[in-house]
């Protein structure tokens, strides 16, 4: 076994600190560029495993600059499989980040195809794999899009070389879509085949939890502790089990304090620390420990300027002791760090508006609208738009914005409930002339014209508003009749003669 394969052999195999030990020593040497290549990408990979996010980018960063440097714009087998591993990292640990190299591995992708695709030693199935990433990534929030799954099932069947990543991705896709029972299939070939396989126990043990066999979850969660007493990242997934699931919030504690004693300048663990913390006081009504979950909230702060949780949460703290000028400034210094995710500038809205400073969530929750932003949210971000036009008597804005959320895509009824009973209040509520409602609910087509049964069936004082609901279903079905005409009738009419043109028939 060469050095390289014995370093692929340890990172496989759980032995993630020999592993880094051997690759560091092995970097040591240039002579062998792609061996060199390699070696660090195992390197940055068990970085990553050991929760060590910003090591691991800065390290990937010089890697990819070395490599650029040497190749120009050709790109090959390795420089792909880096960005896509590179890429399945950021999604589980900076979701920012992930989003701003995504356009990077499309344009990998589509370079490695048109250099490579007639060379023999070209991987289809590698394509696949980070195309198929790139749609996962590039789509995620959006739960009905499925398209991904089945490039990165097609990738599997191309590039069995490469089978530990893949059924690692289409675990991960699954999972995020809801589809649990095939997600646990996918994770279990690899479990079975080696258990010891880095991240497999972890993965199916987190699944379980979902799908509440949670005897199964632990029993796999220590079983992935023994292998990797030192990975925090299992230290934090265990903790989270107990926490969530088991309600054992001492042993939850108790985990995340040996995270910290290996890994102290860990900022994400630092937010958990003190969040169970301040969570254990609320159950408790323990000063003390509040405190110090305070305390290791803001030192999550001090160790990742950009811990945009750690100032959320810091101002929620505030803002339940009624302390709104203290709730304002963590906001403002989130503020200046400028997020960018829809969801953080969605629950800063949230805040002002606890603090009922409504222009001022008005101004974020708007601003979280032009983000992509997962189908709950992005409902839920509606909601809490009309709520505030509302309270600051801007009644056209809230119904508008409400009919807005319902006619973006075509959303399923039971999704769009609590939208379609905000809708309801505000047609039967007397703050708006019917007129004016009417004029507004005119101005919408799409596909909340498929919707429109839903409001006309739960409008119960208003019969105005209800007849004209009752115009546009009826002029909304003639549309569709005449689209069905025009599609299945038709193209099979014929002359009868060419006399009386007009005499038609269905052949």
């Amino acid at each position: 076994m060469n050095t390289i394969e014995e370093i692929k052999f340890k990172f496989y195999n759980s032995y993630l600190e020999e592993c880094y030990a051997l690759a560091e020593e092995f970097t040591k040497d240039k002579s062998n560029f792609n061996d060199y290549s390699l070696a660090q990408l195992y390197l940055i990979r068990c970085l990553f495993e050991k929760n060590k996010v910003q090591m691991a980018k800065e390290k990937f960063n010089i890697l990819f600059k070395e490599i650029r440097d040497r190749k120009g714009k050709n790109v090959d087998e390795l420089d792909l499989f880096m960005q896509v591993i590179y890429q399945q990292y950021l999604f589980n640990l900076d979701l920012e980040a992930t989003e701003e190299n995504n356009c990077i591995l499309l344009k990998f992708a589509h370079n490695y195809q048109e250099q490579n695709e007639k060379q023999p030693n070209y991987v289809k199935g590698l394509y696949l794999y980070g195309l198929g990433l790139y749609t996962f990534l590039e789509n995620f929030r959006d739960e009905s899009d499925l398209e991904c799954i089945q490039i990165l099932k097609q990738s599997l069947e191309e590039a069995p070389q490469y089978k530990y990543e893949i059924i690692n991705s289409i675990g991960m896709v699954l999972y995020d879509k809801g589809l649990y029972q095939e997600a646990i299939e996918y994770t279990e070939q690899m479990y079975k085949v080696n258990n010891r396989f880095l991240g497999f126990a972890n993965n199916l043990a987190f699944l379980y939890s979902q799908i509440n066999q949670f005897d199964k979850a632990e029993e796999l969660y220590l079983e992935a502790m023994r292998f990797n007493p030192q990975n925090t990242l299992i230290l934090k997934n265990i903790s989270h089990f107990y926490f969530s699931h088991k309600v054992d919030q001492k042993k939850a504690i108790s985990y995340l304090y040996q995270s910290y004693e290996i890994d102290p300048e860990n900022s994400d663990l630092l937010y958990r620390l003190g969040y169970y913390l301040y969570i254990q006081n609320q159950l408790q009504d323990n000063k003390e420990i509040a405190n110090e979950g305070v305390e290791f909230i803001e030192k999550s702060i001090q160790y990742n300027q950009n811990s945009y949780k750690s100032y959320i949460f810091l101002s929620s703290i505030e803002i339940s002791k009624h302390n709104y000028e203290k709730a304002t400034k963590y906001l403002n210094d989130l503020s200046e760090l400028k997020p960018k995710t829809g969801y953080i500038l969605f629950q800063m809205g949230e805040q002002f508006q606890f603090m009922s400073q409504f222009q001022k969530a008005i101004e974020f929750y708007q601003q979280s609208l032009k983000f992509k932003l997962s189908t709950d949210i992005f409902l839920e971000c509606h909601e809490m738009l009309s709520d505030c036009y509302q309270l600051t008597q801007q009644y056209e804005k809230s119904l508008e914005i409400l009919l807005q959320a319902i006619n973006f895509k075509d959303f399923k009824e039971n999704v769009i409930q609590s939208d379609i009973f905000k809708i309801v209040q505000n047609l039967e509520e007397e703050n708006l002339s019917d007129c004016k409602k009417i004029e507004i609910i005119n101005s919408f087509y799409g596909p909340i014209q498929n919707k429109f049964h839903i409001i006309h069936s739960q409008i119960q004082e208003n019969k105005q508003i209800k007849k004209v609901l009752f115009l546009k279903m009826q002029s909304y079905n003639y549309t569709l009749l005449l689209f069905a005409y025009n599609k299945q009738i038709i193209p099979f009419l014929k002359y009868q003669n060419q006399i009386s043109h007009w005499d038609l028939y269905i052949d």
